[in-house]
């Protein structure tokens, strides 16, 4: 397990103390695990899917969302777009039938996610309901101010959460939004 995690799961375990309301919302919570992916990488995410399928904490939904020239994807809901990049992952969030307090985890495709990820990621999102939650992120300031890149402590507070460890984002987060502009 990635520091990351076992930091989130001590936090959990730490602020619970046997609660069983934390547990009964993160199954109650509605989950979709939403990705992008090109024609030429099909072959590399079908096994990441099978690890997010494998998940503790099941994903209500596993969204792919791959431009025009791609065929469907087995273990997804595959969604035809014009793609715009990694941000297109974040599309989960204008789904208009996605409940607004739906859970949107970002995922890579070419990464085989341990067992318990959906599940830390979906509880550290219970415990911080007004923040996005991620398993990495950096500075801004650091960059600008120091000239170097360096990594948030796990747990600590960032300016940018990098997508490739999973982020949670919540539907609600993006109401009136636009990424278009």
């Amino acid at each position: 397990q990635c520091q990351e995690c076992v930091w989130v799961e001590e936090r959990i375990a730490a602020s619970r103390h046997g609660s069983p309301s934390l547990e009964t919302t993160v199954l109650k919570q509605f989950v979709v695990v939403s990705m992008t992916t090109i024609p030429e990488r099909v072959a590399h995410i079908r096994p990441t899917i099978k690890s997010i399928l494998s998940q503790s904490r099941r994903p209500d939904e596993v969204r792919v969302y791959v431009g025009f020239d791609c065929d469907p994807i087995e273990g997804s809901r595959t969604i035809r777009v014009e793609d715009h990049g990694p941000i297109t992952k974040l599309s989960a969030v204008f789904a208009p039938k996605l409940p607004p307090d739906a859970l949107v985890v970002t995922a890579d495709d070419d990464i085989l996610y341990e067992p318990e990820w959906l599940a830390t990621l979906v509880r550290a999102a219970s415990n911080r309901p007004n923040e996005v939650v991620g398993m990495s992120g950096w500075d801004v300031k650091k960059l600008v101010t120091d000239g170097r890149f360096e990594r948030t402590r796990p747990g600590g507070l960032c300016d940018v959460i990098e997508g490739w460890g999973g982020a949670v984002y919540r539907k609600k987060f993006f109401i009136g939004c636009d990424l278009r502009k």
